[in-house]
């Protein structure tokens, strides 16, 4: 995970054209430590090899695909796999992150000290997605972000965001709030459907011919860290930076608006203000930021909204779709739009 540079003047030095540095991670949900080694050579591909105490292994391969991000794929003894994703803060050190098969999140960083390596193990937020980072350890109540599909009360959210709740509050723009139900689930593309009883008058509309473009710009309406923030909604603007996710995913897109825990299950938007994605993941930039004075690269996920789409209609669930030959609306118009499409899902037991 080491740039050219660095390698060409180890090789001018010691006549060899690699680069190692101890690998610290977290592997799963039981968070157990793994330790190992990751290796680096000069045409941008590298191996990385840890084991925890137990005996349990993981090895990999990866690549850089950007100057200071890249890739790769981790194969365990226990039979779990994982795209992983890694960003490099200099041309020896870096963390990375993904998901692994069985659903637990995996985190390592290389190069980096104990004590550095502490802030991005420790921090649930780092994850590749918000299924640990939206619920705090321990607590009972954890909260996310939906959106009303259907006039019926279809509430469009994450699959994280409502697994395991004992019950489940729709809170609305005008203040009001009911009781809803998980109708319709997908685990693997970490979709749900919650509905509920209460009245609906308008809702979010699909693109009716998705299209996406890098440096289209985007906006990202939801309730991050509730307590912190406004709970009257959050609204973040950015660009897609790429039309796939970790590991080449091509249900996902890649963009730049900055999300936080919260966030998941909320609507991505075009400049039309159709959906064109749901929020799913992210990379906290703030916890990095405060650790090393420097902040990481925007990497946080979208899942398509052809496969929330899709997810929909084998469910015979309603929703609506706009054209995309309207007028480009500014963030705040938008933001207008959204605000009373988009609700607040309290999560209580599970």
């Amino acid at each position: 995970m080491w740039n050219a540079c660095a390698c060409i003047l180890v090789a001018m030095l010691v006549g060899a054209c690699s680069i190692s540095a101890d690998v610290v991670g977290k592997v799963g949900r039981d968070g157990k430590t793994f330790r190992g080694t990751a290796t680096g050579y000069m045409d941008r591909t590298g191996t990385i090899d840890m084991a925890d105490a137990d005996g349990n292994k993981c090895v990999g391969e990866f690549r850089y695909t950007g100057a200071k991000t890249g890739f790769g794929r981790l194969q365990c003894n226990d039979g779990r796999t994982a795209n992983i994703q890694f960003n490099a803060l200099s041309n020896t050190s870096g963390y990375g992150y993904g998901f692994a098969s069985d659903g637990g999140p995996i985190l390592f960083t290389y190069g980096l000290s104990e004590s550095e390596s502490a802030i991005y193990l420790n921090t649930p937020e780092t994850a590749a997605r918000e299924a640990e980072s939206d619920r705090s350890t321990g607590s009972s109540v954890s909260g996310g972000t939906g959106f009303l599909i259907s006039t019926r009360g279809h509430i469009l959210t994450n699959h994280h965001v409502v697994d395991g709740c004992e019950s489940l509050t729709a809170r609305f723009a005008d203040g009001s709030s009911g009781r809803g139900r998980v109708v319709a689930s997908d685990e693997l593309n970490d979709l749900a459907v919650v509905r509920t009883s209460s009245p609906v008058i308008s809702v979010a509309v699909f693109n009716a011919v998705p299209t996406y473009r890098q440096g289209d710009q985007v906006v990202v309406y939801g309730f991050p860290l509730v307590g912190a923030l406004s709970e009257a909604g959050n609204l973040t603007t950015g660009t897609l930076s790429a039309l796939s996710g970790l590991g080449n995913d091509s249900r996902y897109i890649q963009i730049s608006a900055p999300v936080q825990p919260g966030n998941s299950g909320g609507p991505l938007v075009d400049d039309k203000g159709n959906v064109i994605g749901v929020v799913t993941s992210k990379l906290n930039a703030i916890r990095v930021a405060e650790a090393t004075g420097d902040i990481p690269q925007n990497v946080n996920f979208a899942i398509k909204d052809v496969v929330a789409k899709s997810f929909l209609q084998a469910h015979d669930i309603p929703f609506a779709e706009g054209g995309s030959d309207g007028p480009s609306l500014t963030a705040a118009d938008i933001g207008d739009v959204l605000r009373e499409k988009v609700v607040f899902l309290q999560c209580k037991g599970g």
